[in-house]
């Protein structure tokens, strides 16, 4: 793509940025590779040398970049190309492996290697905002509901008794067995039950609000950069940073899990952790870098021993090639040893 904006390309052209703004205008152009600019509309003062591959657009208007004019003063912009530092942008040999392997680096987005150079990694994490927002009401109120009630109450009332004794004694007197008869009246009562009803105060409602704390689970898509080594030829690349393939996990979060398998192999026979958790550690970071990924232990065994036995001249490959091939083997997912 950025080959084609040779032939668009012309000295006077303005120069914008990704949002529209003008920045500057074009002097020299390149063969197929950077053109410079005059940045006299950012205020910085200086020639700026724009490689294509920051190019988004040819219009009828002027050149389009894909930066924001804020970020344009942070490139590595404002140093004339080493293979231009003498003569005109027009004197580029591109037919030179030189020349294509540069052009090449720039098509990638590349750039010559400084001393202690270093390219930043980015991510993104989520966010969380929270918001108040009313999730309903409650009304607290009261109605009447009617309800049959029985009460058993204890009542007495009063009956008659009659005992008959059978005597055997003479009557005093003259016995009268005329019509009038000798009668006995006995009132008898009862209690009643009378009802009445009083209103009192049964139950007390009291209404409030308070706070209680709930864990909701969110979830988001999250994008970050990974390091892409490419190697070319016999070169040998020592990355002593390299994530393990679930992430970013520290080995202080894998040891555990290290341990826990060890104790379980070795019991009381394995010696102590100090001793052997080097060796697994050994085992879990060389898994980890990139020139060792997807290579099985038969493969990798013979490059492993040389390095080990190159590090550590006080323990030999033999004394601590199964606790490295534990770690090696659990990490990967390889088949289960021998």
């Amino acid at each position: 793509m950025e080959r084609q904006w040779a032939g668009q390309i012309r000295e006077g052209m303005d120069l914008y940025d990704v949002d529209g703004d003008k920045i500057g205008s074009v002097g020299e152009v390149a063969s197929g590779r950077y053109l410079r600019a005059s940045t006299g509309f950012l205020g910085l003062g200086r020639e700026l040398y724009i490689p294509f591959s920051a190019i988004a657009d040819v219009r009828s208007d002027g050149i389009h970049l894909s930066v924001d004019k804020d970020d344009i003063g942070r490139q590595d912009w404002d140093m004339r190309p080493a293979s231009h530092a003498a003569g005109s942008f027009e004197d580029e040999d591109l037919s030179s492996t030189a020349g294509r392997a540069e052009i090449d680096a720039e098509t990638r987005g590349g750039r010559d290697f400084q001393e202690a150079d270093t390219l930043e990694l980015r991510g993104e994490d989520l966010e969380v905002r929270k918001r108040r927002v009313q999730a309903g009401e409650v009304e607290v109120g009261k109605r009447v509901v009617e309800e049959e009630k029985t009460l058993e109450v204890p009542v007495e009332r009063e009956e008659v008794f009659i005992e008959r004794r059978p005597v055997d004694r003479e009557v005093s007197g003259d016995a009268d067995f005329g019509e009038d008869r000798e009668t006995i009246r006995v009132p008898v009562s009862e209690e009643h039950v009378d009802v009445d009803k009083r209103t009192r105060v049964t139950e007390e409602i009291s209404v409030g609000k308070r706070a209680v704390q709930d864990t909701e689970r969110v979830f988001g898509t999250v994008r970050r950069e990974q390091a892409v080594i490419d190697r070319q030829g016999d070169v040998r690349v020592a990355d002593s940073g390299a994530e393990s393939p679930a992430g970013t996990r520290s080995w202080d979060e894998e040891m555990p899990r290290f341990r826990s398998s060890w104790q379980q192999r070795y019991g009381a026979t394995g010696g102590d952790w100090s001793s052997a958790e080097p060796r697994y550690r050994y085992g879990w970071e060389m898994a980890n870098r990139p020139d060792y990924r997807g290579r099985g232990w038969q493969e990798a065994e013979p490059e492993l021993r040389r390095d080990y036995e190159g590090r550590y001249g006080d323990s030999t490959w033999d004394e601590a090639k199964d606790s490295v091939r534990d770690a090696w083997e659990s990490l990967s997912g390889r088949a289960a040893r021998r």
